[in-house]
């Protein structure tokens, strides 16, 4: 019985010990100012080994969320190019025989005007319609404004109901640099419709 109780009391000191002491650790720890804390941290072991192991893997995980935006940005354009494509597509080829003397101009203005802050002058629009005889005629590519087709009004007047088009718009897209790499390339979106 008597070892016992002097296990308890030997339990009893460690503990009433190791919670002084981890209370004046508390005490000093909140006492010392933000210089203080720099101080230690600067001379601590052990930070200062994960300083250096940040510092040296900031660079690549900056690189990485970098390239990981520049993805998105490029991914939400060309959304937003195919949308303007199927729109002009839809809304000025489909219905265009016999209504528009030039559909290719009409499609320009409808694709400047859903994508207003893009660069008019990067634009490239191709339209190819199937003739009567099954060949497909191809109006451009043309680069920039001054997309015009008038002959297609012909083509299309002689054509038979349910003729086969398609509309291909391409933009030179500028990349987010990454790393100092300035990247640069084309979205080119290509929507095919019939026009009845």
């Amino acid at each position: 019985m008597k070892k016992a109780s002097n296990l308890r009391r030997q339990a009893r000191s460690l503990l009433h010990g190791f919670c002084r002491a981890q209370a004046s650790y508390g005490a000093s720890e909140k006492a010392r100012s933000i210089v203080g804390r720099f101080g230690a941290l600067l001379c601590s072991d052990v930070e200062g080994q994960s300083m250096v192991e940040f510092s040296l893997v900031l660079p690549m995980l900056l690189m990485v969320v970098t390239f990981m935006f520049s993805i998105s940005m490029a991914m939400l354009s060309y959304e937003q190019l195919s949308s303007a494509t199927a729109g002009a597509a839809l809304q000025q080829l489909a219905p265009a025989r016999n209504v528009l003397a030039d559909p290719c101009n009409s499609i320009q203005t409808a694709v400047t005007s859903a994508l207003p802050s893009w660069s008019a002058a990067n634009f490239t629009y191709t339209v190819t319609i199937q003739n009567s005889t099954g060949t497909n005629v191809t109006y451009g590519p043309t680069t920039g404004s001054g997309f015009s087709c008038t002959g297609a009004y012909t083509v299309l007047s002689a054509d038979q109901a349910s003729t086969p088009a398609s509309l291909a718009v391409s933009y030179t897209y500028a990349w987010l640099p990454v790393y100092l790499q300035h990247m640069s390339g084309n979205l080119a979106v290509t929507q095919p419709v019939t026009v009845y």
